[in-house]
């Protein structure tokens, strides 16, 4: 009884379907406290679905799913959260604000988005504090998993780090993500040459 009961529970990559068309759903509305909710809420899915084994065969047979579907459900999810944060009321800071911790927490999913990166720098130079944090946190991220990103934003790292008009828990944050970033030659010579 206990095996069949654990094999009738649908795993999180057999749910992702559904998941990434309630966010769909959720985003849509005028309501951002909707919008919040609903980030939040595929936040802790992606977070379950992180802690759950890979599928096998047996799981991706029992739910009629193919092997790589999981990838192109998780990639789905991300690009609603691109496009909500793209489209989304810029007023609307904390919905902006988890959708870039989201994007750094499943960087191995969303460092290959060209759209993803783009709203992850742009976020770098916003004038909210919140925004930019989150823009950090998902930099570094992204940098721990992609050289050529790192490459990237090194300069504007260095720039958050060193301006003056920085507030402090930015720069704390600048100063977090260029730890994450690795350290090659060419990365700690431009860094040299831009301090």
């Amino acid at each position: 009884m206990g095996f069949e009961k654990a094999v009738m529970v649908r795993n999180s990559t057999a749910c992702a379907m559904e998941w990434s068309i309630e966010l769909e759903k959720a985003l849509r509305p005028k309501n951002p406290g909707r919008r919040i909710e609903a980030i939040y809420q595929i936040g802790l899915r992606l977070e379950q679905w992180s802690g759950e084994p890979e599928g096998t065969m047996v799981v991706y047979d029992m739910f009629g799913l193919v092997p790589g579907e999981d990838r192109l459900f998780a990639n789905t999810i991300f690009l609603r959260l691109a496009d909500a944060f793209q489209l989304g009321n810029k007023r609307d800071v904390k919905s902006r604000a988890l959708a870039l911790v989201l994007f750094g927490c499943w960087a191995d999913f969303a460092k290959d988005s060209a759209q993803i990166r783009y709203l992850v720098l742009s976020s770098l130079v916003s004038s909210n504090v919140l925004e930019v944090r989150a823009s950090l946190f998902a930099t570094g991220c992204f940098s721990e998993l992609a050289d050529d990103f790192s490459s990237v934003v090194l300069e504007m790292v260095v720039n958050i780090v060193t301006s003056s008009e920085t507030e402090s828990v930015v720069r704390l944050a600048a100063v977090r993500a260029f730890a994450k970033m690795g350290c090659t030659f060419s990365n700690a010579n431009r860094a040299f040459k831009v301090s």
